[in-house]
């Protein structure tokens, strides 16, 4: 199971990788690099798969980009910083989340739903909010 799991992960960070490769397109590594104040070699294992950036990276690679920077943290299997300060400030939001995951009722299709329930009472929120 464990070797499954890794196995996946790989495959997650090479794909990441390969997608900010395409991304940066025929921009040398060493542009890129100098741009971003790091190293080429760091640049170029990040590209393969075989490092996995810092969020500091992560937000400085997408602005540079233009890219948007949740779904560069999603590919990388990562919870972007707003997201991670969001549940932090939030004794509900983590408490409810905590919540969820504890639930082994809860099949991981069941939490999706939840997940999306939630989302949607917050998009009839602002709705609600933008009729006032």
């Amino acid at each position: 199971m464990a070797d499954e799991a890794e196995r996946e992960l790989i495959i997650k960070q090479h794909k990441a990788g390969r997608y900010m490769a395409r991304v940066r397109g025929t921009t040398t590594i060493t542009k890129v690099a100098a741009d971003l104040g790091c190293s080429n070699t760091l640049l170029g294992y990040i590209e393969k798969g075989q490092r996995v950036p810092s969020d500091h990276f992560l937000n400085e690679w997408a602005s540079y980009f233009g890219v948007d920077e949740a779904s560069l943290y999603n590919l990388w299997g990562k919870l972007p910083i707003l997201a991670k300060d969001e549940i932090r400030n939030s004794d509900t939001l983590k408490g409810t989340l905590l919540e969820i995951a504890r639930n082994k009722k809860l099949s991981a299709e069941e939490k999706e739903e939840i997940y999306d329930e939630i989302h949607k009472t917050y998009k009839r929120y602002l709705i609600r909010k933008e009729g006032k």
